[in-house]
């Protein structure tokens, strides 16, 4: 263990000499040393052996696969059914799916594979320059330093990761990287429990990608804060140590993956020499795919018969997700949650028909099939509600815009539907019904697909005296967290004492992430909500204010008539 690597990694661990005794007297005990799995020619050697021992031999050595790629792929790192990795050599001869391992050995290449994914053609394009300019720098021919870490970037299924593990692939393939293997950890992987663990369990981690590929997904969970451990700043440790192996391991590859403005964020500002490690040729960001290439994604991953009219059923349903997606729509994961929900409901009906538009879930029929749109149905809370006839009127408009865009998006390819304004101020005295009719337009945006499916109440009720209490990043999660609901702020004039949360607010709706992406909703008196008017002149642009009408003594006699009937006359 005095032996470089493992001296240099002690001696960095307790920031000392070797001196002798001195040494030994500083070790701790908590030095992680990550010792690697076989070398190339040891696994040769094995499967030699294992050929001259088996009666028949390993037919797979000598025709399907080539004995190089077999050796290089299972140097890279292996694993067998149940999830058990081969890291010994021991492992390797004693494992009786060894043989179906190396049957099972992708002969096509990497860069065929990429070339064959959909929706990604910006990224190839930017690849190709990345490989030139890569393969020009360590042949020597390059013009200055090239930097070969990358950043992954955009919303969740987009195919970061499968493009990562293809990049390895391709690169290890062009002889540009030594190993090629891929090891995805998640940020709780790099950073440690207590004070002195993150930076050997960092180096470790390190130490196991060496030659290949080190895929950290959600990378910005290393920036101070914003992790399970909250303030305390083990996440800079991390990255530390990080930037001191992208900056020693030119035979290796480090990707951050994410959202866009976090990475680039974590990039710039999570330490002063981060930014320096990345070459502009990789950054790439992912764009959302088109809903064509979402259909047809989906398409392939719908095994049973169908019909026409389940097809195009189908192409208008992801359209409808994809015109009124939001920050958390998942791309390819979402389509695989849409076509597991058909699926199961069509499974679950046990017809041997085809697979038609009458075995899609209602939530989902309702979207492409007028035959069961009903106005009457969809509506009825909204019909129940006692007077508010000019409130009322305001939510049919709202409704009926969004059924016309509806039928448009299925027989225009161009047509981008634009929300109407979901943002009000309710004015008016107490008891006039305002919660009530909040909750009834989350729940209709909701029934019509405007707004994802979200766990617990349409509804998130806070008064403006608990939100003086908010930051600006507290306010920033209460959008975050009510995506697909109705954000309903009540008493809203008590924000006159705070003009920064009033800024906050307004600022919010207008970025893109949550724009029409949710609804707020102000309430309070009329003449207090006016007085807000003067504090931040944005709001009024932003929101609609729509005033409810004390109610009549007709009205409200009717009211006390539904009380008495539903109410529990036993003794």
């Amino acid at each position: 263990f005095l032996l470089s690597p493992f001296k240099d990694l002690i001696l960095l661990d307790i920031g000392g000499e070797d001196d002798g005794g001195s040494l030994h007297r500083g070790l701790r005990g908590k030095t992680v040393f990550f010792l690697g799995g076989p070398g190339r020619d040891e696994i040769a050697n094995m499967l030699n052996r294992r050929r001259l021992l088996s009666e028949g031999g390993l037919p797979h050595l000598f025709t399907n696969v080539a004995w190089d790629h077999i050796v290089l792929r299972l140097w890279q790192g292996s694993t067998v059914e149940g999830g058990r990795e081969l890291s010994l050599i021991s492992d390797y001869l004693g494992a009786p799916e060894l043989d179906s391992i190396i049957e099972r050995m992708d002969t096509v290449k990497a860069i065929d594979r990429l070339n064959a994914m959909e929706g990604i053609d910006n990224i190839r394009k930017q690849f190709a320059s990345y490989r030139e300019a890569l393969a020009e720098h360590l042949a020597g021919r390059g013009s200055g330093r090239f930097r070969p870490h990358m950043a992954l970037m955009g919303s969740p299924g987009t195919g970061k990761s499968t493009v990562a593990r293809l990049f390895g692939d391709i690169l290890r393939e062009d002889g540009l990287l030594p190993k090629g293997h891929f090891i995805k950890v998640s940020t709780d992987e790099l950073v440690g429990e207590y004070v002195g663990e993150t930076r050997p369990k960092t180096r470790a981690v390190c130490e196991r990608a060496r030659g290949g590929v080190l895929f950290i997904d959600e990378a910005y969970g290393l920036m101070s804060g914003s992790g399970r451990h909250g303030n305390v700043d083990y996440g800079k440790e991390a990255i530390e140590v990080l930037i001191q192996f992208m900056e020693d391991s030119s035979d290796s590859l480090v990707i951050l993956a994410g959202y866009t403005d976090e990475i680039m964020t974590l990039i710039n500002e999570g330490n002063k020499g981060f930014r320096r490690r990345f070459n502009d040729l990789g950054l790439f960001e992912f764009m959302d795919y088109s809903p064509e290439v979402l259909y047809n994604i989906s398409s392939r991953m719908i095994r049973e018969p169908a019909t026409d009219a389940f097809r195009k059923a189908l192409r208008g349903i992801i359209r409808y997700k994809c015109a009124y997606k939001n920050r958390k729509f998942g791309n390819v994961g979402d389509m695989e949650n849409l076509v597991s929900l058909i699926v199961s409901r069509y499974h679950a009906i046990g017809t041997d028909a085809p697979l038609d538009v009458e075995h899609l879930p209602d939530d989902l029929r309702r979207l492409v099939d007028d035959s069961v749109l009903d106005a009457g149905v969809l509506l009825s809370d909204l019909d129940d509600v006692i007077g508010q006839d000019r409130v009322k009127d305001l939510v049919r408009k709202i409704f009926n815009k969004v059924v016309a865009d509806r039928k448009k998006l299925m027989v225009l390819d161009d047509f981008r539907p634009k929300m109407p304004k979901l943002n009000f101020l309710f004015t008016g005295n107490p008891g006039t019904g305002k919660t009530t009719i909040a909750r009834i337009v989350g729940g209709i945006l909701l029934k019509l697909g405007i707004f994802p499916s979200s766990q617990g109440n349409i509804l998130t009720e806070v008064s403006g005296s608990e939100l003086l209490q908010y930051t600006p990043d507290d306010i920033r999660k209460l959008f975050e967290d009510n995506i697909g609901k109705v954000l309903f702020i009540d008493e809203a004039y008590q924000l006159r004492d705070s003009p920064r949360v009033i800024a906050d607010i307004v600022g919010n709706l207008e970025l893109e992430e949550y724009k029409n992406k949710l609804s707020v909703i102000m309430a309070g008196y009329t003449d207090d909500i006016h007085r807000l008017y003067n504090i931040n002149p944005g709001l009024k642009r932003r929101f609609a204010e729509i005033p409810f009408a004390d109610y009549s003594d007709e009205e409200l006699y009717e009211i006390l008539q539904r009380m008495a009937a539903s109410a529990d006359h036993t003794v």
